[in-house]
């Protein structure tokens, strides 16, 4: 059965290196999705797929494009360094466009159902900000200040984007063609084990500093004892 959904990916690679990998057209095949929606009803990442024959978790990064699932197609990589085959790459400031989009996805990973749609929705305003769902939902602005302030103290050269070879990659045909990939070789930052709302982030380091705070104080009764 195919089902059209209002999807886009983002691929995480499981467990593959990816150092090697000739910048080519691969094959992209989109299995399926975990069922998971943000509160509009739209499925979000993680997805699941394979390229060139490979397990991967995929993410999406565009809402204005529609896939089939099952679904196979040829995708051209490109990496953040050349964005000439990319979809959304002659839009102005796109570097950091998609660098705000890879930054996001990563907290897709671990995260509880709420929070994936929340982060979803706010990857999707990048590249569709008039029709994406829930802008003005303050978790997904507070995911999009977050990633602003954030987003350059990452590195991004382990991902690759993945957009679908021979197609129209204007972004402003929005319903032709399918949906551009990225992917990224490890599936969270280093340190990141969890994925705490960005307005628990404040509630978080006050309560390291108090804790500091504490047994410092308790240290110094010790000594004075």
């Amino acid at each position: 059965m195919s089902l059209n959904w209002k999807t886009c990916v983002l691929v995480v690679a499981v467990g593959v290196a990816f150092g090697a990998m000739k910048l080519s057209a691969s094959t992209l095949i989109f299995d399926s999705v975990d069922g998971v929606k943000d509160s509009d009803g739209y499925y979000v990442a993680p997805y699941n797929g394979q390229l060139d024959g490979v397990a991967y978790k995929l993410f999406c990064d565009d809402f204005n494009h529609n896939i089939y699932i099952p679904d196979t197609e040829t995708v051209n990589v490109s990496t953040i360094n050349d964005l000439s085959l990319t979809r959304f790459g002659g839009l102005t400031a796109a570097t950091s466009l998609y660098q705000q989009v890879f930054y996001l996805s990563s907290y897709l990973v671990g995260a509880s159902n709420s929070q994936r749609g929340d982060v979803q929705d706010a990857m999707w305003s990048y590249f569709a900000p008039t029709d994406a769902p829930n802008q003005t939902k303050q978790a997904v602005k507070d995911w999009l200040t977050q990633a602003k302030n954030n987003y350059a103290s990452r590195d991004y050269s382990q991902f690759r984007i993945l957009t679908q070879a021979n197609s129209d990659a204007s972004p402003t045909a929005q319903f032709d063609g399918k949906q551009e990939l990225f992917i990224m070789l490890s599936t969270v930052p280093p340190g990141l084990t969890s994925t705490p709302e960005p307005g628990t982030w404040a509630l978080l380091l006050t309560g390291m500093g108090g804790i500091v705070l504490t047994r410092m104080r308790r240290k110094q009764s010790a000594a004075k004892q």
